[in-house]
Formats: C-alpha cells, sequence, structure tokens
C-alpha cells in the first residue's frame, strides 16, 4: 500500500515546484513562476480575442481511435460569435465529431478533412438549411493536431445578390421585348410600304418606296441581331455586315448575273450609338452598287469585296465594286444617297469617307469605335 507523504514534506514538494497558495507569491523557482505568469497572460490574451472575434470560430481537435489513419475532429471550442449567428448551444457542440455536427453538410466536411490532411488553407461558402443561411467559411490549421473553422455570415449578401439577378432578368426581358417590337413595327412599316408602292406605275416613284423599304429593313436587322444576342447595347457589326450583304443580294438577285461577295474583317463590336448609322451607310452603299454598278456590265465575275480591320481603337472599312464605276455626278452630295452617307459617316460616325473609281468603285470609311455614357 502507497503511504502518503508527511503534512510537512507535502507542504515541502508543493513550496519546491511553486504551485501552493502559500507559494502563489513567492516560489523557489522564480524563471518558472515568470514562465507560468507569461502563459497566463498569453492565454487572456488569445481567450479575449476569441470571444470578441466578429466571426464565428470553432475549433476541433484530431484523435485517432482503434487505429484509423483518418483522425476524428472534435471540437473543443466555439466563441460566443458563432453561437450567436447560429444559436447553436455550446453543450450541443463541445466534444462533438465535427461528421456527426455537419451531417447535414457533408461536403463542408470533406472541405475540413482535406484541409486538415493538406494543411493548405481553404474557403467556401456554405448554405445552412435549417437556418435558413449563407456563410463564407475559412478552413485553416493553426496546429498540426487542430484545425479551425471561421464562419462569416454572409446571407445579407447573397439575398442582395440574388435582388439583383432577378432585378437584372426582368430588365432583360424588358428590353428584349423592346427590341422585338421595334423590329415588328418597323417590319409592318416596311409592308405599309411596299403596299403604298403597289399602287403606282411610275418605276421612278417605285424605287422611292423601295429604297425607304431597305433603309427600314436595314434599322429591323439590327434591333433583330440584338433581340437574339445576349448582349442588348451592343452588335457584332462583322456578322451583321454578312446578313444584310446576302439579305441585299436576295432581293437584286433576279438582276444581277454571276454575282458574289468577298469578305475579309475583324471581329468588330459596334455600340448601339454607332450601330444604326453605321448599319445604314452599309445599307446605302451596298444598295447603290447592287443597283448601278452592274447595270451595263458584261463581266461574268461581278464581285462586291468588304474589308475591315480593327486598330486599337479605330476602325477601317473599305467597300468595293468590280462594276462601271461611279462618275463625279455620282460622288456629288445633291444626289439623295450621297446626301446620306456623307452625313452618316461625317455628323454621326464622326469619321472620314473617301471614294475613288479604279476598276470599280472604292468607298473607304474611317471611324473611331465609342462606348456609351451612362453618366
Amino acid at each position: 500500500m502507497k503511504k502518503s507523504l508527511p503534512p510537512d514534506h507535502k507542504e515541502m514538494l508543493d513550496r519546491i515546484i511553486g504551485v501552493s497558495k502559500s507559494s502563489h507569491k513567492k516560489s523557489y523557482y522564480p524563471q518558472l513562476q515568470e514562465q507560468i505568469a507569461k502563459l497566463e497572460k498569453s492565454e487572456q490574451n488569445y481567450r479575449f480575442l476569441f470571444e470578441n472575434m466578429f466571426d464565428g470560430l470553432l475549433v476541433c481537435q484530431a484523435e485517432y481511435s482503434n487505429g484509423n489513419k483518418i483522425p476524428d475532429l472534435k471540437i473543443i471550442d466555439v466563441n460566443s460569435a458563432l453561437l450567436k449567428s447560429t444559436n447553436w448551444e455550446k453543450s450541443s457542440l463541445l466534444n462533438t465529431n465535427l461528421s456527426t455536427f455537419f451531417s447535414k453538410n457533408k461536403s463542408l466536411y470533406k472541405n475540413c478533412q482535406t484541409v486538415f490532411r493538406d494543411n493548405i488553407a481553404k474557403n467556401v461558402e456554405e448554405y445552412f438549411k435549417d437556418m435558413d443561411k449563407w456563410f463564407s467559411i475559412n478552413i485553416f490549421c493553426p496546429q498540426p493536431d487542430r484545425i479551425a473553422v471561421q464562419f462569416h455570415d454572409i446571407t445579407m449578401e447573397k439575398n442582395a445578390e440574388h435582388f439583383l439577378r432577378e432585378s437584372l432578368r426582368e430588365k432583360e426581358t424588358l428590353v428584349k421585348e423592346v427590341h422585338h417590337r421595334v423590329k415588328n413595327n418597323l417590319q409592318i412599316i416596311s409592308s405599309l410600304l411596299y403596299l403604298q408602292s403597289r399602287g403606282f406605275k411610275d418605276p421612278i416613284i417605285v424605287n422611292f418606296f423601295k429604297n425607304s423599304q431597305n433603309r427600314i429593313r436595314s434599322m429591323a436587322l439590327v434591333h433583330e441581331m440584338i433581340y437574339k444576342s445576349k448582349n442588348f447595347t451592343k452588335i457584332n457589326f462583322t456578322d451583321y455586315i454578312k446578313e444584310l450583304c446576302y439579305s441585299l443580294q436576295s432581293d437584286m438577285q433576279p438582276t444581277i448575273e454571276n454575282l458574289s461577295f468577298q469578305f475579309s474583317m475583324d471581329t468588330v463590336i459596334l455600340d448601339l450609338d454607332q450601330a444604326i448609322p453605321a448599319c445604314l451607310t452599309l445599307n446605302e452603299i451596298i444598295s447603290n452598287s447592287l443597283k448601278y454598278a452592274f447595270k451595263d456590265a458584261t463581266n461574268l465575275n461581278n464581285t462586291i469585296s468588304l474589308e475591315m480591320a480593327q486598330n486599337n481603337n479605330r476602325v477601317f472599312l473599305t467597300i468595293k465594286d468590280n462594276g462601271i464605276g461611279i462618275d463625279e455626278k455620282g460622288k456629288s452630295s445633291k444626289n439623295l444617297g450621297m446626301k446620306l452617307i456623307n452625313s452618316l459617316v461625317i455628323s454621326q460616325l464622326d469619321g472620314k469617307l473617301d471614294i475613288t473609281a479604279s476598276d470599280g468603285t472604292i468607298f473607304n470609311i474611317e471611324f473611331d469605335l465609342k462606348s456609351r455614357s451612362f453618366i
């Protein structure tokens, strides 16, 4: 049977190691007492920071049982912020395995295991259905045998994001519907002009109606492309050029044989404010080429070529046909078509226009890309 120490011997032993009540202020080992005081102060500082954090925090201890290579992560500490933001009970958390507590959020537990295994911190966003809350969660290892899980409530941010997404979706639907209706209304106007033109026999008057129809159709095509796209403020001008050319070709095909288009174009994206004048300009030039360039031509290979390049913010567009060529009268700004082209390029696009007659007609257009300002 083990004998107990005499009272005087026990008191002496307590005084030697410096932990008895009588040796609290005076110890035979002052350095040891000093280290104990520092540890106590450090513990107080840690506890103060831990309990006064804005974010919730829980700490887990890795425990290996029954020879398992994968440890159990047991919750050993939680702060007040976590309890406040989640309404969890401290008693239900402490000494509970993380796998059990996060049984409804298995992906979160797997992330905790991954962080503990690889010792690489990770941030995830997790939704807790029972609380109807979102948390941004930082997982890290403060010590080799411990893992910390920091909870930051982002429910308000997520709700605001959801509201903005829904609001944006509604506005996109509205804008899309507006473009669709504008396109339909322009098509109705074009049809009315066609019906009106049938009441005239004079080819000059009929041609006026036809020109107006093509201009309206070119604007309707802009709204149609915007309606079909995901961007409601810009259009792919390169795709538009091809669409318009083939549309006009189909309309004029019976009167022009062996007509082909040649394209060599960079992808250029135009803001809606520039798209309308640029597309109207293109419509006027292509229409004029189709109507006049090949009227007296005997060429078996009638060609309209379009080249477009973008250098930084500058667009260079060249439209060339191998027809009979334009004369000085055709260049005159007194012609309605040329008036429109000059006005659209110079006044609305703030660009440059150069027209030359060399083995046909060449239109060189330059302008700067502009972005719409909402200020």
